[in-house]
């Protein structure tokens, strides 16, 4: 059972995970930063990836048969040379 203060903790927390940043504006627009130039690309990236399945099995086996990748342990150099092998 939550008790008042939980519950307002709560609330103020959805708040500002949840309002907040639907209200935030971008620091530069998309334009000036040169962005929109490459729009095209982008959205070739983003229609191949959607049309395939490929990209989650990938992940699916990186995370099976590598599930521990702490910086610095055997698991991600592990899961490095797997994945840059998977990719040639």
């Amino acid at each position: 059972m939550l008790t008042n203060l939980s519950r307002k903790i709560l609330k103020v927390t959805l708040f500002c995970w949840l309002v907040i940043p639907a209200q935030a504006k971008p620091f530069i627009s998309y334009e000036k930063a040169g962005v929109s130039a490459y729009q095209s690309q982008a959205d070739e990236l983003v229609s191949a990836a959607r049309s395939s399945g490929h990209g989650w099995e990938r992940l699916s086996a990186l995370c099976t048969l590598f599930p521990h990748r702490l910086s610095g342990s055997k698991g991600l150099e592990g899961a490095i040379d797997w994945i840059v092998a998977e990719m040639r």
